[in-house]
This record gives structure tokens, sequence and C-alpha cells, in this order.
């Protein structure tokens, strides 16, 4: 079972592995390669863990996922930074030994049951084409290319949506 935690400095080198383990692979907008983009890639995080805000100044915050102590995956979560509100899944990662278990759509499951209420963005590299098809299966719908990058959106439920039993106030 997937305990979870907010990310304290301690995980830095945690989801700096992480990170640059999927912009590797092609999941990320940074190049791992280019030094000042890790480094930028680095101030990033570090402000989402010291101020919960990203360097544009965005809410944000980093959740580490862990089974039995051992840190699998890591979620960030920001405003979407848009005049309707919402929420950007800015960063999803499970770690490299754990991927192909699940964790992702578990993460991703109890995020969304969060933020039932709440619109819910996401983007999706090419090679991200796994998470794009979880994506959709959680009910994500494609809404318009920024690039190569595809634009994802799940509308959140009025509360009017809900059954009573599954109203959930944060």
């Amino acid at each position: 079972m997937l305990e979870q935690q907010i990310a304290t400095s301690g995980d830095m080198g945690f989801i700096a592995s992480c990170l640059l383990y999927g912009a590797r692979k092609g999941h990320y907008s940074f190049n791992a390669s280019n030094d000042q983009l890790v480094r930028f890639m680095q101030q990033e995080v570090r402000s989402i863990i010291t101020q919960q805000n990203l360097l544009d100044k965005r809410h944000a915050h980093a959740l580490i996922y862990r089974v039995k102590s051992k840190r699998v995956a890591l979620l960030i979560v920001a405003d979407a930074g848009l005049p309707s509100g919402g929420i950007e899944i800015y960063a999803l990662s499970v770690a490299q030994k754990f991927q192909g278990l699940g964790y992702a759509r578990q993460v991703l499951e109890s995020a969304l049951g969060h933020y039932i209420q709440q619109d819910v963005y996401a983007r999706c590299a090419p090679a991200s084409y796994k998470m794009l098809a979880l994506l959709l299966k959680l009910g994500f719908e494609k809404q318009a290319c920024d690039g190569e990058y595809q634009l994802l959106f799940r509308g959140g439920l009025s509360s009017a949506d809900l059954p009573v039993s599954s109203c959930i106030n944060y």
C-alpha cells in the first residue's frame, strides 16, 4: 500500500534522480544533458519544497509515495495558472526500479480523488505514450497540442454531481 507524504529537503536527491531519468527518456520538457536547464530544474524543485511555489510563483507541492519506507514515486501538483482555476499535474515519476508495477495509476487515482471537484490539466510529451493512455483511461480528454506535447483535461465534479457519501471538503 502506498503511503503519501509532503516532500522535504531530504527528498531532493530522489526527486532530482526521478526527473533526470524521465528527462533522459523524453518525458519532460527540459534537456537532461544541458547543465543550465538541470540547475534550473533543481532550483524549481527547491522552491517547491521550501516555499510551495514554482519559480513563476504558482502554488505547488511535491508528494513522495513510499511502500514499506522505500520511495517509489513522486507527484508535483501546481495551480494551473488559468483564470478559471484548476490544478496541473506538473510531474509524475515512478523510480526506475519500481516502474511497471501499477504505482503511477495508484498515485494518479489518489490525486484525482483528492481533486475530484477541481478541473485537472496534464501535458504529455510524445515519449509519454503510456502516461497518455493512463490519463485517458482515468477520464482525461485530449484538448490540444502545444508543439509536440498533448494537453489533456479532466473536468471536476460539482458537489451536486456527487453522492452525499462521496463529498469531500478540502
